[in-house]
């Protein structure tokens, strides 16, 4: 982004300010969904291993 002069520096400072919000909540969305993925895998996997433990007990 290249500065420009004749605009007001809490202007620019404002929508820096509004892009770093976005860029947090964009973080926040992909944070949350890793902690859903991994909670669903942890939970395939559970039932993967007392899948593997029954067969075995066989």
């Amino acid at each position: 982004m290249k500065p420009d002069k004749n605009r007001e520096p809490a202007a620019i400072c404002g929508e820096l300010v509004a892009a770093l919000e976005a860029q947090v909540e964009k973080q926040d969305q992909i944070i949350r969904i890793q902690e859903e993925t991994i909670q669903a895998l942890t939970e395939h996997n559970e039932k993967l291993m007392a899948f593997i433990d029954r067969l075995s007990r066989h």
